[in-house]
């Protein structure tokens, strides 16, 4: 989803219950570039995490209604992981 209203991206990461990057909000998503009417965020899991699958949710930091994404999954595999996500907004 285009998130026009959010200033930062964070990433928030379970499994199995319990966090696993951390609280909520979890961890601020890095900057990478700009692309057509995007702005791209990225997030690098450990190599060492192949074969898990991870919950997550976006979420702007700041918590309330509208400022988050659904309950979201992914398996990671291979040596690298990369969750890029693309917003409407430049920070």
């Amino acid at each position: 989803n285009k998130s026009i209203d959010w200033d930062d991206k964070y990433l928030y990461t379970w499994e199995n219950g319990s966090p696993t990057l951390g609280n909520w909000p979890g961890i601020k998503m890095n900057w990478d570039k700009e692309e057509g009417n995007y702005y791209v965020y990225y997030y690098d899991f450990p190599g060492n995490w192949s074969g898990r699958t991870i919950n997550y949710i976006i979420n702007n930091g700041n918590g309330g209604s509208g400022n988050q994404t659904q309950d979201l999954s992914v398996t990671l595999t291979g040596t690298s992981m990369t969750v890029i996500i693309e917003t409407g907004h430049l920070q």
